[in-house]
Order: structure tokens, then sequence, then C-alpha cells
């Protein structure tokens, strides 16, 4: 599963600028939290990258690429 998340609203969020609400509306998150739902799977990050929106874009987006992980599940 992959997550793309604008680069410049998980700033503010993160920097405290941004209430989440604030950050679910204007940058069209859903109420569903993905990355609660990507652990229920049983993945967590994998890796992270920076891609360019473009050069007439003002903004990036920070791609979460999750993977499987073990630890992440209940033992069966």
């Amino acid at each position: 599963m992959t997550i793309k998340i604008s680069a410049r609203g998980l700033q503010e969020y993160l920097a405290g600028r941004l209430t989440r609400e604030q950050f679910e509306q204007r940058h069209g998150v859903t109420d569903n939290n993905i990355f609660d739902f990507a652990l229920r799977k049983g993945e967590t990050i994998g890796a992270v990258r920076l891609e360019s929106a473009g050069p007439d874009k003002d903004d990036d987006y920070v791609v979460f690429e999750m993977a499987p992980d073990p630890a992440a599940t209940d033992l069966e």
C-alpha cells in the first residue's frame, strides 16, 4: 500500500500549526485513518520518499510505502 500526503500540509500539522481536523479538511484526508488501517492489516512504514509535484506546483508529496510486518499482527 502507498500513502501520499502533501509535504507542506504534513509539516504544518507536525509543527502544530494545523489541528487534525484542519489537516484532514485542507488536504483531502478522510475520516478513516489510513495509517491505522495499514496497521490493522499488519503493515508498517517500509520506506519514505519525497515526490516532486512538478515545477508549476508549490507543494511536493511525502510518499509512505507500507510493507508487511509480522510484529504488527496478532499471533495466531
